[in-house]
């Protein structure tokens, strides 16, 4: 008999980084700029908040999503992973 697995998404929080970049040097997808020291760096230097998610599945990091909220008058408000970078997204 097969177990289902439930993936559940929770936002980063303190005690997770060190799970996030684990996750990000192990994904061969990833960059650098996943690197949870982004989340700051844009958050500081930017102004636009960041909403990290991250997937687990049986409390093992699965997935990871940088999420950062962005307004401008020509574009609105929107929801951008990684803002200002290339390389970046859902991995």
């Amino acid at each position: 008999m097969q177990t289902k697995s439930i993936v559940r998404i929770k936002l980063l929080s303190s005690g997770d980084e060190h799970a996030w970049d684990r996750y990000v040097t192990q994904h061969p997808d990833a960059t650098v700029y996943h690197r949870v020291a982004w989340k700051s760096i844009i958050e500081n230097s930017m102004g636009y908040p960041g909403s990290y998610l991250m997937a687990y599945d049986n409390d093992i990091v699965v997935g990871i999503y940088p999420l950062f909220i962005i307004s401008t008058r020509l574009f609105g408000t929107m929801g951008v992973s990684l803002p200002f970078v290339n390389y970046g997204g859902i991995i």
